[in-house]
């Protein structure tokens, strides 16, 4: 399972467990935040409390960094994950609001992972 599917597992509980995983910066950069939080979160479980937060802030870090042609669908994965994150939030939302969201992450995370793998050479489909 990879890094960004564990943690959106984890962040959804129960309600979804829905696939996942800078226009600044150089691809280098944007690439070793990518491979920094792989490193960090691949083989472990999802982080919680306030490790969510540092988790949730570095995907953040990335969508930030990312090159243009992505950072749309970086920031789709980042809103999803704070949604998911977020208990209260999860309470409020119906099964159609689920089922949207995890519709717009599909494609958003088809496109990171392909991009992550072209651009940095790092397969998101793999544990580091």
């Amino acid at each position: 399972m990879t890094i960004v599917k564990r943690f959106t597992a984890v962040a959804g509980a129960a309600a979804l467990a829905l696939p996942l995983v800078a226009c600044g910066g150089d691809d280098g950069d944007y690439c070793d935040l990518i491979s920094g939080v792989r490193d960090d979160y691949s083989g472990t479980d999802a982080p919680e409390g306030d490790d969510m937060q540092e988790a949730l802030d570095r995907f953040q870090e990335i969508a930030d960094a990312a090159p243009s042609d992505v950072q749309e669908d970086w920031q789709t994965l980042v809103d999803g994950m704070e949604a998911f994150a977020d208990p209260e939030g999860m309470a409020e939302m119906d099964q159609d609001e689920l089922t949207e969201l995890s519709e717009q992450m599909d494609p958003a995370t088809e496109s990171v992972e392909t991009h992550v793998l072209e651009e940095c050479d790092i397969d998101l489909q793999e544990d580091a």
